[in-house]
């Protein structure tokens, strides 16, 4: 909203005065002007801090409307920091249901670590002979590619599965990270795992946007996590789900 605005008031100040200039407009607003040409084009967000500033310039003091400005920049800056990811075909994401394939994918990303299937079999705990099949499967998918020397690689950084399709495959893999929790809760120690809930009585018409948050939450969790060295193969469940029996 605050770039349009600004995107406007330029062009139409150029109309007006065909020497005006967006070094002129950026004197008229206090910012450098190789900042606003980047913000003008889009490819820099706006702080929330230069958002005021460049509010207070333009004379906008009515509080409903600096919200509004406010809230569109801050919008824009989350979609600007949240990692980008690749939604897989179905018939791929059935292919490769089983944890052990996504669990190879993610420790394709650790560091000082050279993946081989008999590595990436130690790693994990797979055996051997599965570890490799899991290997093929997910070359033969495109999903990642065997170098020189039998290093495993990953073709893209982020994958996800289809959302909100009925799958009985992609159900039976999530049964399978839902049981493995189960057998961390009691086997490993409360300093590296984290199991917690809450129960509570909700507005069901706010659910689909729920299950967006819930989604943008665990890749924002994801990108943090994934900062500096990568020394352990994780997952995150999130289980959201009605106690009675009714259905709204």
């Amino acid at each position: 909203m605050l770039v349009e605005r600004l995107q406007t008031i330029f062009t139409e100040r150029a109309g007006k005065n065909p020497a005006y200039s967006l070094r002129s407009f950026a004197r008229s607003l206090e910012i450098d002007s190789s900042t606003l040409s980047a913000i003008l084009r889009r490819k820099r967000p706006v702080s929330i801090k230069t958002a005021r500033h460049l509010l207070d310039r333009l004379g906008v003091t009515e509080i409903e409307e600096q919200r509004n400005y406010l809230l569109g920049s801050l919008i824009e800056v989350s979609r600007k920091n949240t990692p980008e990811y690749h939604e897989m075909a179905i018939e791929q994401a059935e292919m490769i249901s089983a944890w052990q394939h996504f669990a190879l994918l993610a420790a394709l990303d650790l560091s000082n670590f050279r993946p081989t299937v008999r590595t990436l079999s130690h790693r994990l705990g797979i055996p051997f002979a599965l570890t490799s099949e899991c290997v093929q499967r997910l070359a033969t998918l495109g999903l990642v590619k065997i170098e020189d020397a039998g290093k495993v690689k990953k073709i893209e950084k982020n994958y996800a599965t289809p959302n909100q399709v009925p799958s009985e495959k992609l159900r039976q893999g999530h049964r399978q990270f839902m049981e493995m929790a189960v057998v961390a809760m009691e086997k490993v120690p409360m300093h590296r795992r984290s199991i917690s809930g809450m129960t509570m009585a909700i507005n069901s018409s706010r659910l689909k946007e729920a299950q967006e948050r819930v989604q943008k939450f665990g890749r924002e969790l994801t990108e943090f996590l994934e900062q500096g060295q990568r020394d352990s193969v994780y997952r995150l469940n999130l289980q959201l789900f009605p106690l009675d029996n009714t259905t709204p």
